[in-house]
């Protein structure tokens, strides 16, 4: 998550978050209980479905990580490194991406145009 993780450092989020004693998460926002999970191919199994194409999931343990944050109340986004990998190199394509992915928080936090937050009530 190094690349991801360096993205944000300007929205002063912090890496490897503990939530607890046994989970961390890898970039949060804690005073909003956001998490991005930044997944790479070890949180992946791949699926052969039959006579049709392969496909990727993702596997246990990381289905159940998200749970447990969602469960402890935190709101998760999770960044493929694959899908960051075929984003531009672009420093700003790369905000414009993430920022993308926060304003899927409908409801949960505000995201202003230059990646600032807020809560919404």
């Amino acid at each position: 998550g190094g690349q991801a993780s360096n993205s944000v450092q300007e929205f002063n989020w912090i890496q490897e978050h503990p939530v607890c004693e046994l989970l961390h998460v890898d970039i949060a926002c804690a005073r909003n209980k956001i998490a991005i999970e930044v997944n790479g191919p070890n949180h992946y199994m791949v699926v052969d479905n039959v006579g049709l194409s392969k496909s990727r999931c993702l596997n246990g343990k990381t289905l159940l990580k998200s749970r447990l944050l969602k469960k402890l109340g935190w709101h998760v986004v999770t960044v493929d490194t694959e899908d960051w990998k075929r984003n531009s190199r672009d420093v700003k394509a790369k905000r414009g991406f993430l920022i993308g992915l926060l304003r899927g928080l409908k409801g949960k936090v505000g995201v202003g145009a230059e990646g600032s937050y807020r809560e919404v009530k």
